[in-house]
């Protein structure tokens, strides 16, 4: 007997807190996307997420994993601006490890915006956390990256993070953060 584990899990082109019409709001109560520790190098790309937990903590995206590459999402705002904000925040990373927020292209760049729900919050926040790379990101800011859509916070980083890069010397790698 043992523990399986998933690996090569895709989570692409989808709405989490959306209806179909990509406008109309539909909140749930939990996670919108729960990356667990039976998870390695999961991919989430290209989708919007909002509207988690409606009632309890949660986060749009919360990850306790190995090798997460989470880029070109849309994060606590809809794909016309709308503010739809996740309760806790946008990202969460918790005693994960090898893991990338962003890139360095315009297409890897996430948005996570408007995840204010109180000071509490954040765009992304790190907790235990080994090798994490957050790199090319708009966060607080709408899609061009010139209008303020705050988080409680931006970027937290609480106990033990260790080998955490963010932002970098290349101009792609900045992350926009207000």
């Amino acid at each position: 007997t043992g523990t399986a584990k998933a690996y090569g899990i895709t989570i692409q082109y989808n709405y989490f807190g959306l209806a179909p019409d990509g406008t109309t709001v539909l909140k749930n109560d939990g996670h919108n996307i729960n990356l667990s520790n039976f998870t390695t190098n999961p991919v989430v790309r290209d989708n919007v997420i909002v509207g988690a937990g409606t009632s309890v903590a949660a986060y749009g995206i919360y990850v306790i994993t190995t090798g997460a590459d989470i880029k070109g999402n849309l994060i606590g705002i809809t794909p016309s601006g709308v503010a739809s904000p996740n309760r806790s925040g946008g990202i969460y990373l918790l005693n994960a490890t090898d893991s990338t927020i962003g890139g360095q292209t315009i297409a890897d760049r996430n948005i996570i915006s408007d995840n204010a729900t109180s000071t509490a919050t954040a765009g992304i926040m790190l907790s235990g956390t080994t090798g994490v790379v957050i790199e090319g990101n708009y966060i607080g800011t709408d899609a061009g990256g010139t209008v303020r859509k705050p988080n409680g916070n931006g970027i937290v980083l609480n106990a033990n993070n260790t080998n955490t890069r963010i932002g970098g010397a290349l101009a792609s790698q900045r992350n926009i953060i207000s």
